[in-house]
């Protein structure tokens, strides 16, 4: 089985930025897979980057405006990223993205974009992704199974 590590990105100051994290979080504490290991990354980089060094597999969750609707979940494989980069669109992630790029090491593994409604100054997350929180999370629960079985 390969080591599959499940990255929350985000910042939880800019309200729906921080979707990533949120959902990351709730999905290892419902954790049963030992094979997966979930890591809250938020926007460090550099701790990202050693994270994920011996992984073989990654996930990363993370805020992403493709003009979607809010809640709206964009699924890109790691490959198709490093093709055509999303820099524009996640200001934290693209720089993790560019990095991971930069080390020329070859990682397996998909770019979770979550539609955000909001980013601005605040805690927490908007009442529209606050309301759809559980099923966003059962579908990137889903999605992660899907991937890794």
């Amino acid at each position: 089985m390969k080591e599959v590590i499940v990255l929350g990105i985000g910042n939880r100051l800019m309200l729906d930025d921080g979707i990533g994290v949120y959902v990351v979080e709730e999905l290892e504490k419902r954790n049963t897979n030992p094979d997966i290991r979930y890591v809250i990354g938020e926007t460090d980089t550099y701790f990202c980057l050693n994270q994920i060094e011996n992984a073989s597999y990654i996930i990363i969750v993370d805020a992403a405006c493709f003009s979607k609707g809010p809640g709206e979940i964009s699924i890109i494989p790691l490959e198709q990223v490093f093709k055509n980069p999303i820099q524009p669109m996640s200001i934290h992630d693209s720089h993790l993205l560019s990095e991971i790029e930069i080390t020329g090491k070859s990682i397996e593994g998909l770019f979770i974009g979550l539609e955000p409604y909001e980013i601005k100054y605040s805690f927490g997350l908007s009442a529209i992704l606050q309301e759809q929180y559980f099923k966003i999370v059962e579908e990137i629960e889903n999605i992660i199974n899907s991937h890794i079985l």
